[in-house]
């Protein structure tokens, strides 16, 4: 029972940032044309792209904390604010290019481009921000905070986006609603760090080194996870008319939603599973987490059946064709869930190349369906990220029943 309440308590934290990116979504496709639906979808999504390269980073400070049972580690908050924004730095110019390519058949004028590209920044900076002011709260399971850290970037986001459409400023407004919205994350991760370099302690190299070290094996895997998560999506939306985008913008923001679910199952699991250095721990650690799994696995096959019906009543009848592949795109769900939870102490059982193989995977599968059938109907494109799931699957399974039945292998002995 308790592990329910932290994981109910914890969806609704998560919660807040899925329900405002949501309700954002339906505000934005019953307000804009379809060019309009676009232009913020392929923002929002080159945004999170860039956000999401270096999640490995929070991911590695969150479960470095976890083994250490640090409290308040200022050492390695500033390695990886330091890190993450040199992600961010390196990404965000590829994207800009990309935007102003997809954007180019758009009918909008400079100021709209601009504004678009104001919108990828801030946002990018913003969602940057939220992810390092909530690794430390999750490695503590302090919801409370993490609801905190959520609000302040999601809520005023969406307040900027309604206000600018409630006075009809167009999408230009939106976007510029969107920028000013992010600014209350950026400005709380700004005092942080710099309370945090004033404590900053010397740390010893080794332990700074095996940070870095984990830290560039999970960034490979989740800058592998993100470009899958959106390469569907941004494919769509350089190589399809508005009206086939815009559809497929609208699933694809609904199936995002439903990541809060798996994500929030990862979170909740971190303290449970993290400190796993061997095969039969992760095992005995993730039959104490099967009540939650199952319970995610049963909302998606709710998901899965209501999505045809439920999509074009919210967003409006002219995205029937949204709801049919929504549905679709819920089917990479199915194969993740196996091996969600395991993929937390898969680095310290198997080594960190074991992530990166899975990353190679997932993402190498979904490439070649997308490139195959590059001129399919959408219904058959939307199976491109299930097919990445299912190849990613298969990677971890193989490799974590590799490991040593009963002693597995150490963490030391699994670094690469």
């Amino acid at each position: 029972m308790r592990l329910f309440r932290r994981y109910s308590g914890t969806a609704c934290a998560y919660g807040i940032s899925s329900l405002c990116t949501f309700a954002l979504s339906i505000v934005v496709a019953r307000s804009l044309t379809s060019d309009g639906v676009v232009l913020v979808a392929l923002v929002v999504a080159a945004s999170a792209l860039a956000a999401a390269v270096g999640n490995g980073i929070d991911a590695a400070g969150a479960r470095t904390v976890v083994r250490s049972g640090e409290r308040r580690p200022t050492s390695i908050f500033l390695h990886a604010t330091r890190l993450r924004l040199g992600c961010l730095a390196v990404t965000i110019v590829p994207l800009a290019a990309y935007l102003v390519y997809a954007t180019g058949k758009l009918p909008f004028g400079t100021d709209a481009r601009i504004a678009a590209l104001g919108g990828l920044l801030a946002y990018s900076l913003g969602s940057t921000a939220a992810y390092l002011l909530c690794y430390e709260p999750q490695a503590e399971a302090n919801i409370p905070r993490q609801a905190a850290i959520q609000a302040a970037f999601a809520v005023p986001v969406l307040a900027g986006a309604s206000i600018a459409i409630a006075v009809d400023a167009g999408v230009t407004g939106v976007l510029v609603g969107m920028v000013a919205g992010a600014v209350p994350a950026i400005a709380w991760l700004a005092y942080k760090t710099l309370g945090a370099r004033r404590g900053e302690k010397t740390e010893s190299d080794g332990r700074a080194r095996d940070f870095r070290a984990l830290a560039v094996a999970l960034t490979a895997g989740t800058l592998a996870f993100a470009i899958f998560q959106r390469l569907d999506l941004l494919w769509v939306g350089a190589t399809r008319t508005s009206a086939e985008a815009a559809q497929y913008a609208v699933a694809n923001r609904v199936v995002s939603g439903f990541s809060l679910l798996t994500a929030t199952l990862v979170v909740v699991g971190l303290p449970t599973i993290g400190a796993a250095s061997t095969r039969s721990d992760a095992l005995r650690a993730l039959g104490r987490l099967r009540g939650p799994l199952l319970g995610v696995a049963a909302l998606l096959g709710v998901s899965l059946a209501a999505a045809p019906v439920v999509v074009p009543f919210v967003f409006g009848s002219g995205y029937s064709r949204a709801g049919a592949i929504t549905a679709i795109l819920l089917l990479q769900y199915v194969p993740l869930l196996t091996y969600s939870l395991i993929n937390i102490p898969l680095p310290f059982i198997c080594g960190r190349r074991a992530v990166v193989l899975q990353a190679i995977a997932m993402l190498g599968v979904e490439t070649v369906w997308l490139v195959v059938f590059r001129g399919a109907d959408l219904t058959v494109l939307a199976l491109a990220p299930f097919a990445g799931q299912c190849g990613a699957a298969a990677v971890t399974w193989l490799q974590f029943t590799r490991a040593d039945r009963e002693t597995g292998l150490a963490a030391s002995g699994a670094s690469t």
